[in-house]
């Protein structure tokens, strides 16, 4: 089970739980057999997908929600393959601003209001977070150097997330601009405050556009996609070629990058100042 894939589920309940009256039970329906023994018990969820069973354990706890691998009392409604297929739906998805934002209160308090955003002083947080493995920045402490001598009124930093739920939540909404390779850490920009930028980078031959990017559209963030290559940009990958690839590292140039994050400070900025 795949963390950003099980987020695609939950995204799509939940905007059908909000559309539902408020006394209509809520149910995370689970039929399949090898989903269901993880889900199932969470204690062995818990340990297997750390992140995952905290997301699931707050709609448990506060949203209500019951988990169950039996249901005669409605229709269940499958809302997606749990697939990345760009181009034909978005990844990720829900009804309205409205049922992201109220994702988003049950897991980090509410945002600060724009003008107060706006007001304030402090230096703006750029970090740049670093797979262990597969698809990961080759010079992340150059470009860690690069950015903060480029940028000296931000707080430039490199970090490498630990992989559970309570470390995303203390650590992407303080972020104003995230500079990271794809991969599943990027969930967590659902917690970065609306207006923060993102900068996605994929290696040669692994090229998926439209995924994260959704999630960014969705909580109101600019987002922008680089491939890290001396390629063209491709039109379309399929899975087979993007999984015989998923560990290719990146190398990207420093001037390009700089350049990339000095955009999305300005993208941030209108974004601000837009609302």
């Amino acid at each position: 089970m795949h963390h950003p894939h099980f987020v695609q589920e939950l995204f799509r309940c939940f905007s059908l739980w909000e559309i539902q009256p408020s006394h209509h039970p809520r149910v995370l329906y689970v039929p399949k057999r090898q989903f269901w023994r993880k889900i199932g018990n969470l204690a062995i969820f818990d340990k297997q997908f750390p992140i995952s069973s905290g997301i699931l354990r707050t709609l448990m706890n506060s949203y209500n929600v019951t988990v169950t691998n039996s249901w005669n009392d409605g229709t269940p409604l499958r809302v997606q393959e749990m697939m990345e297929k760009d181009g034909s739906v978005s990844p990720f998805a829900m009804a309205s601003r409205e049922h992201a934002v109220k994702w988003r209160d049950l897991f980090v308090p509410p945002e600060e209001e724009p003008t107060s955003r706006r007001a304030k002083k402090r230096l703006k947080i750029i970090a740049v977070v670093n797979r262990p493995v597969a698809r990961k920045l080759l010079n992340a402490m150059d470009a860690r150097d690069n950015i903060a001598a480029a940028f000296p009124e931000h707080d430039v930093f490199e970090h490498h997330l630990n992989g559970t739920l309570q470390e995303m939540i203390d650590f992407f909404p303080m972020v104003d601009v995230l500079v990271s390779p794809h991969g599943s850490q990027l969930t967590g920009i659902m917690f970065m405050q609306r207006c923060s930028a993102v900068l996605e980078m994929f290696p040669h031959l692994y090229y998926t556009p439209n995924y994260f990017s959704s999630l960014a559209r969705m909580f109101q963030l600019p987002h922008a996609n680089w491939y890290v290559s001396h390629a063209a940009v491709p039109g379309f990958l399929d899975l087979k070629t993007r999984l015989a690839n998923t560990n290719n590292n990146m190398c990207p140039s420093m001037d390009k990058l700089v350049s990339a994050v000095d955009e999305l400070i300005q993208k941030r900025q209108d974004c601000i100042d837009s609302i």
